[in-house]
């Protein structure tokens, strides 16, 4: 995959995961904010995407979101399906 997503060290328990595509003023910039806990990293998208918010690596975070944006991912937004409306069944009047 491509290097366009990168994570910054904020302090020592804290990063966030960056877009490279956007400038640092865009508020698409930063994707992600990540916490270490005890044996896992809590992370809280910043954007709008269908990930885990709990991940036992940081790699792994990264690696979601490059495979999610990645175009034509199964992550990209399609219509929805059209479902036939079919009237109800009625019983027979007596």
């Amino acid at each position: 995959m491509g290097n366009r997503f990168t994570t910054a060290p904020v302090s020592d328990t804290n990063w966030l995961i960056y877009d490279t595509l956007y400038p640092g003023n865009d508020s698409r910039h930063v994707v992600a904010r990540i916490e270490a806990a005890e044996d896992f990293y809590d992370v809280a998208w910043v954007r709008p995407l269908p990930l885990p918010t709990t991940y036992l690596r940081l790699e792994d975070a990264l690696y979601d979101v490059e495979r999610c944006t990645a175009r034509g991912s199964v992550c990209d937004s399609t219509r929805p399906i059209s479902i036939p409306h079919m009237p109800p069944v009625r019983s027979a009047e007596r």
